[in-house]
């Protein structure tokens, strides 16, 4: 009988306990505007998030993000967590600004830069003396992935960035 009424102290605990766990699987990050050092993606369905967790062996560099006014430029520059870069730079940046002039794309385990000039699929949600901040997405046709993906496909990418 006394173990019938200790299965229900026994289930709460256990629901205490398992509650209690840190999430530690990746996400892409909130859609922020207030300078959070975030930076991710969907790159042909797979998550690329800069995080800085004790889970990762590698934890990236935090996002960066430069405008030189002397060449009225922008340049935005994400990690991920799989030693994954890209650099986005933008001529005249204006909130209402869409196309990337150009954009450098390093892959883990790849020798080479995939760069691609005049993209289309950048949007500011924040552009300021502070911050920068926004999403994108795009495709980039490759010839130097193999045959059966050509396609480098972009989508749900977000960033929130400091400007330095």
């Amino acid at each position: 009988m006394k173990l019938i009424r200790c299965i229900p102290y026994c289930c709460l605990m256990a629901l205490f306990l398992l509650s209690a766990c840190e999430d530690t699987i990746p996400r892409l990050p909130l859609e922020t505007q207030s300078g959070e050092n975030t930076f991710g993606c969907l790159i042909n369905g797979e998550l690329i998030v800069a995080e800085y967790t004790h889970t990762y062996v590698y934890n990236p560099p935090r996002p960066r993000a430069w405008y030189y006014s002397d060449q009225d430029t922008l340049m935005i520059e994400g990690h991920g967590q799989n030693n994954q870069t890209f650099r986005f730079f933008i001529a005249h940046p204006t909130l209402d600004t869409e196309m990337i002039d150009r954009l450098e794309y390093t892959a883990p385990g790849y020798r080479f830069v995939i760069k691609a000039e005049k993209v289309n699929g950048i949007r500011f949600s924040r552009f300021d003396e502070q911050v920068v901040s926004g999403t994108f997405a795009f495709q980039l046709d490759t010839v130097l992935k193999p045959a059966a993906d050509p396609l480098l496909n972009v989508t749900m990418g977000r960033f929130d960035i400091p400007l330095q």
